[in-house]
């Protein structure tokens, strides 16, 4: 009897809930191109929702143009306020204390689901590059007339573009030894010559898959669509470019000390 007063008292919510109505919305994905979305609106149950220029999902907010500018924005919003508030304490705490907090409040707010800004233009990442200089030069309390390179060398941080490295090749490693989830393991795979007996056998290569191995990448104009953003191109492309004693490592401890160091001699 108490469970069946328990089922009837916990209902699932449902679009039909008013408290939910606006919170339900979608975005169409299109061409930079395209001006007119391909989809105004959809019918779900009883209702009708309609397409937003961006949503947000899981902290992220995503734009029908996948140029991720109002996440970008939103992050280094969120980040010079922090920044402004320990350049405030800045001369009471040490350089340590202060690459600490740092750490906690801007670069955890950076590195945030930033695999999905690969492939995005150098302008794209402009402006968290300007925040994580700003916050070099708070750390190191330098000019603004210093060069921003060598306090991010000094303090031996990674520029943005090979933090985004950084993280598709560890999801990466993952993948391809078994300790990452299974829909992203399914779309990395191992490159394997139609020759067993090729030298390029045993160089530890990902497969990059080409446009005929790949459903639904062409808009009605035959144009690629993100293909090169994607993980399963992304990935093996970045991945095949590391040296050959990295990529048969299988100690992620080491694969990862070791993909720092490399990833860092690339940027300086």
């Amino acid at each position: 009897m108490a469970n069946q007063m328990n089922s009837e008292l916990v209902k699932p919510p449902t679009l039909d809930d008013p408290s939910l109505a606006h919170q339900s919305e979608f975005v169409c994905f299109s061409n930079r191109k395209d001006q007119i979305p391909l989809v105004n609106d959809i019918c779900v149950g009883s209702k009708i929702v309609s397409a937003a220029n961006s949503v947000r999902n899981l902290g992220v907010i995503f734009d029908s143009k996948l140029v991720m500018e109002k996440h970008i924005a939103n992050v280094c919003r969120s980040a010079y306020a922090y920044i402004r508030s320990i350049s405030r304490i800045r001369k009471l705490l040490s350089l340590s204390d202060t690459e600490i907090l740092m750490h906690a409040f801007i670069s955890s707010r950076i590195d945030s689901c930033n695999s999905l800004l690969i492939g995005l233009p150098d302008a794209s990442l402009k402006p968290l590059e300007r925040i994580q200089k700003v916050a070099a030069r708070v750390v190191t309390r330098s000019s603004k007339f210093d060069s921003a390179s060598d306090q991010l060398k000094r303090l031996h941080w990674l520029p943005i573009r090979q933090r985004i490295h950084y993280k598709v090749l560890t999801i990466t490693f993952k993948c391809i030894h078994g300790l990452g989830p299974s829909y992203l393991s399914e779309l990395v795979r191992w490159h394997v010559p139609s020759r067993p007996n090729l030298r390029s056998a045993s160089n530890y290569e990902l497969q990059i898959p080409s446009l005929g191995l790949v459903s639904n990448t062409k808009s009605k104009f035959g144009k690629v669509m993100y293909f090169d953003r994607s993980l399963q191109c992304a990935a093996p492309s970045l991945w095949n470019k590391m040296p050959v004693g990295m990529r048969s490592c299988d100690s992620f401890d080491t694969f990862e000390a070791q993909l720092k160091t490399y990833l860092f001699k690339e940027a300086f």
